[in-house]
């Protein structure tokens, strides 16, 4: 079926979190720590009552100052770089600072960029 760009399906909240999911986990397990991913889950998940994806989007402030008491800056900058890396590598042209917003409260270019890995399904987990 062709689509015409205002007739694409647009990506549902869903599809967002799912995709925003896929890529911590990629990232945090082979860049960052595999540890890292399962301790954010569960502490973000126990402290803000949902699972680690759906809170960077939701409640990105209280998500970022979770992770920032539990690894510090410097992990949240190694993510955002690495993250930022991993879209470059499937052809996303993408600047660096999404997560970094989080602290200021805001998701959306953290939305916006799993968004356009959503529709485009550009994310498939390495082999």
């Amino acid at each position: 079926m062709n689509y015409s760009a205002s007739q694409e399906p647009m990506s549902t909240h869903e599809d967002v979190v799912g995709v925003l999911d896929e890529l911590l986990k990629n990232v945090l397990y082979e860049k960052i720590a595999p540890g890292a991913y399962i301790t954010l889950s569960l502490y973000i998940e126990r402290k803000l009552g949902l699972p680690f994806a759906e809170a960077l989007i939701k409640k990105p402030r209280e998500a970022y100052e979770i992770i920032l008491s539990i690894y510090g800056e410097t992990l949240l900058h190694m993510l955002d770089k690495a993250i930022m890396k991993a879209l470059r590598q499937r052809g996303m042209h993408v600047t660096q600072g999404a997560l970094l917003k989080l602290k200021e409260g805001r998701s959306s270019d953290l939305q916006e960029i799993c968004k356009k890995l959503a529709e485009s399904n550009a994310l498939t987990r390495p082999s």
